[in-house]
């Protein structure tokens, strides 16, 4: 066991990871979780782990997740809690991962449970999901983010995130009106844009459908691929690529661990 590099808990309960609860397992890269519906991780949980890479709790019922939980992982370039977080937690206490590159906080519920994301301060982070109402006043150097639930809209929301080259929003149908092509207009490096509806009367359709040469502008590059799903998903892609796995591997600069993190990502959860 102490030469165990990767460790997979898939399903069941797990109530609690105590304190030092892979003692003796130093070696380990890659910790993953998949629905095993962990409520509570103590704040030594972690301690020991100095060579994990990757932390990925996937559909957990993390109710009390302590402030300093991640201290003790100094080396992590992928932390993804997508669909884990059931409490309120303050975003500035993930400062102390100086290595990550791709960060989820990414939940269904659309509700903001993640406090002070505008003081995140992670240099080498490149691909973030979150939940927000509005694009946080962040000065990160991402290339790739995700929100889900925005409803603010202006000319000036990405005038801090001029490096993307990625970006999908998730917003209700009543704003397709807010979004237009100025507030794209700091985004020069944009290659890809996914613009997806939870909501979308006939009328939206029909808008978006007239409309959809209008929306092709919003990213101003040549040999657009542009699209609207108006099945279930109600989503408008506007991209530069075909190939998903090709954009991800040339032109969103991470490590090979977070590359391989971001693609299965999107492969298993998101779609686009």
């Amino acid at each position: 066991m102490e030469n165990l590099n990767y460790l997979a808990i898939i399903e069941g309960k797990v109530e609690k990871l105590c304190s030092y609860a892979f003692n003796n397992l130093n070696k380990l890269e890659s910790l993953v979780s998949f629905s095993a519906r962990i409520e509570h991780i103590e704040s030594n949980a972690f301690v020991g782990l100095d060579n994990l890479k990757k932390l990925i709790l996937i559909e957990s019922e993390l109710t009390d997740l302590p402030q300093d939980v991640f201290k003790s992982l100094e080396n992590l370039t992928v932390l993804n809690l997508h669909d884990s977080i059931a409490s309120k937690f303050d975003a500035e206490c993930l400062n102390v991962l100086t290595n990550l590159e791709f960060l989820s906080l990414y939940n269904f519920d659309k509700d903001e449970k993640i406090l002070n994301l505008n003081k995140l301060n992670l240099s080498k982070l490149k691909y973030l999901a979150i939940n927000s109402k509005k694009v946080p006043n962040f000065e990160l150097n991402l290339e790739f983010l995700i929100i889900n639930g925005l409803e603010e809209f202006n000319d000036e929301m990405f005038k801090n995130l001029q490096d993307l080259k990625g970006l999908i929003f998730e917003t209700n149908g009543k704003f397709l009106c807010e979004i237009k092509r100025e507030i794209f207009k700091y985004l020069n490096n944009l290659e890809h844009l996914v613009i997806c509806f939870d909501k979308l009367n006939k009328q939206g359709i029909d808008f978006i459908n007239i409309n959809l040469d209008y929306f092709g502008k919003f990213i101003d590059k040549e040999n657009i691929y542009l699209k609207f799903d108006d099945s279930e998903s109600y989503r408008i892609t506007i991209s530069c690529h075909h190939d998903k796995l090709s954009f991800f591997k040339n032109f969103i600069k991470v490590g090979k661990i977070a590359e391989s993190a971001i693609y299965d990502y999107h492969d298993a959860y998101l779609g686009h």
